[in-house]
């Protein structure tokens, strides 16, 4: 997958717990530190407390 500059600020982020090898990916519009942490947050939520 490549990213252009010429296309944004788009970008995919990945999280990998390596015990159990789950991984979870999703789409970043936004490199921005502040948008990723909230992005992060949303992804993160329906998992139970324990998993996070």
């Amino acid at each position: 997958m490549i990213f252009e500059r010429a296309q944004g600020k788009m970008n995919v982020a990945s999280l990998v717990e390596r015990k159990t090898r789950f991984a979870v990916l999703f789409r970043n519009n936004d490199r921005s530190t502040n948008h990723l942490m909230n992005r992060l947050m949303g992804v993160m939520e329906p998992l139970p407390q324990p998993a996070r």
